[in-house]
């Protein structure tokens, strides 16, 4: 938990009301069921960087 939260840029740790001076502490007071549960949202899908705009129109 401790380096997924790391890993966010500051202004999404903003968003979600963390510090990134407050990682630490906010992740050791989460209980152990807390840790234990499982993300809801789907794993985000890496695009390449070779998308055409006619891929784009077509997906729409």
């Amino acid at each position: 938990m401790k380096a997924a939260l790391h890993s966010l840029d500051d202004r999404i740790l903003q968003d979600i009301g963390l510090s990134r001076g407050e990682i630490e502490d906010f992740v050791d007071g989460l209980s152990s069921a807390e840790l234990r549960m499982t993300p809801i949202a789907a794993e985000p899908v890496v695009m390449s960087q070779d998308i055409s705009h006619a891929d784009l129109r077509r997906a729409a």
